[in-house]
């Protein structure tokens, strides 16, 4: 029996290929289509490869039938993202540096050239890529917001991390008490972010995604996991994932 325990690809029908990387946190297979069209997989490692084949196989003709995200005029001259912690706006700017990121009284914005194509994807991958930075310059203010919650809550990690994870929001490492967090929380309004914490936080006690954990998380939530889960799902993101 091959257990996974590097990064491979995987090649199914009609070429499709793929990345699939092994992670010692994860618990369930996850399969997600990026902006750029690849598809990536993460698995608990040391999972069964065959089991693993078999699993994306079943779930590759539902993510093909799901239109991917367009990149075409997702941002333009005006567009403005606001958040908790202020408000991004994309600018017309003859600045030689583009796309350049500067500070304002409100937040943030986002400079380009007066003739930027924004149908071009180059040009929406600019124009996420500095939000990311953005985000992952505010980021650390979602620690002192996690504690808070978790002090609400009578639990105390170890220690709160924030990582880079696009795909996944929230890590909890059960054995060191550990709970990293991704910068993206940063886009999420408070309710969502709260979510996620709860969340890991529910982890700390079980590690798994059993009937036992939902009902933890819930009460965590006052009763709202379900409603919590469905608004993720269609958040909005300002970025491309």
């Amino acid at each position: 029996m091959s257990r996974l325990t590097a990064a491979t690809t995987m090649t199914f029908e009609n070429g499709i290929t793929v990345s699939v990387t092994p992670r010692a946190n994860s618990l369930h297979l996850r399969l997600r289509r990026t902006s750029d069209g690849r598809l990536l997989a993460s698995v608990p490692r040391g999972a069964d490869e065959k089991t693993v084949r078999k699993a994306i196989a079943g779930l590759l003709p539902r993510l093909r039938n799901t239109p991917g995200p367009s990149t075409a005029q997702r941002y333009r001259f005006g567009w403005t993202c606001v958040i908790p912690e202020g408000r991004i706006a994309i600018i017309s700017s003859d600045s030689r540096n583009h796309p350049a990121i500067s500070r304002t009284d409100t937040g943030f914005c986002i400079s380009l050239p007066p003739d930027t194509d924004f149908s071009d994807p180059s040009t929406a991958k600019a124009v996420s890529d500095s939000l990311i930075a953005i985000a992952r310059h505010l980021a650390p203010r979602l620690i002192p917001f996690a504690e808070a919650r978790a002090a609400e809550l009578g639990i105390q990690p170890l220690r709160w991390e924030i990582g880079k994870g696009r795909g996944v929001l929230g890590c909890c490492y059960r054995n060191s008490r550990r709970i990293r967090l991704s910068a993206l929380l940063i886009f999420l309004p408070p309710e969502l972010r709260t979510f996620i914490i709860d969340h890991e936080l529910a982890h700390l006690t079980h590690p798994d995604h059993s009937p036992a954990f939902h009902s933890l998380c819930d009460t965590y939530c006052r009763g709202n996991e379900k409603r919590l889960i469905t608004r993720l799902r269609k958040f909005p993101w300002p970025i491309l994932r």
